[in-house]
This record gives structure tokens, C-alpha cells and sequence, in this order.
């Protein structure tokens, strides 16, 4: 039974970390932070001159989780602030 307990928690480290998102981001009054989770992960970032955008790339997951809203949207590996998102936040946090 011992064994077992250890070949479970093996597999679930195994598991958490393939699974494991490559960015998050989360909001907290006028800052959005954007984490990137995954070593060797790289994040391009451009403004369109009405939104900005976040593109992963380089990492073994490359996809951005969290809450979207009006301010913020999500399809897969990139992570739009919208217009109404510039006017809403004043920060923009790139953690590591």
C-alpha cells in the first residue's frame, strides 16, 4: 500500500507539470498581471494602437488562463487588453 501512495503522488507531480498553463493573469483594480509559468517561456508583446496584445511562444505549454471580461480576452496562446482595458488599467504587471 505504501508503494501505491508513493506511485500516486509521482504521477500527480508528473501530471501537474505537463499540464501546467504557461501564462496566467489576474486582475486586481486598475493592474493586470500577466505570470508566466514555464521555463523558457517568451511573451511578444504589441500594441495595435487600440489593444495590446500577449503572445506566447518557446515554452512546452503555450496557452494564458484566467478571468476574461470586457477588459480582457483570451484565444489560446495570445492575450488581448482591449480598448476598454487600456482606459481601465494603469498597470501591467510581467512577472517571471
Amino acid at each position: 500500500m505504501k508503494h501505491f501512495f508513493k506511485l500516486l503522488i509521482f504521477f500527480a507531480a508528473v501530471l501537474g507539470s505537463t499540464f501546467a498553463k504557461a501564462g496566467s493573469f489576474t486582475v486586481s483594480g486598475s493592474t493586470i498581471t500577466l505570470d508566466l509559468n514555464v521555463a523558457s517561456q517568451i511573451v511578444t508583446v504589441v500594441s495595435t494602437g487600440t489593444t495590446y496584445t500577449f503572445t506566447l511562444s518557446g515554452g512546452a505549454t503555450n496557452a494564458w488562463t484566467g478571468t476574461t471580461s470586457a477588459n480582457v480576452t483570451v484565444s489560446g496562446a495570445t492575450l488581448t487588453i482591449t480598448s476598454a482595458g487600456k482606459t481601465a488599467f494603469s498597470t501591467i504587471d510581467i512577472t517571471d
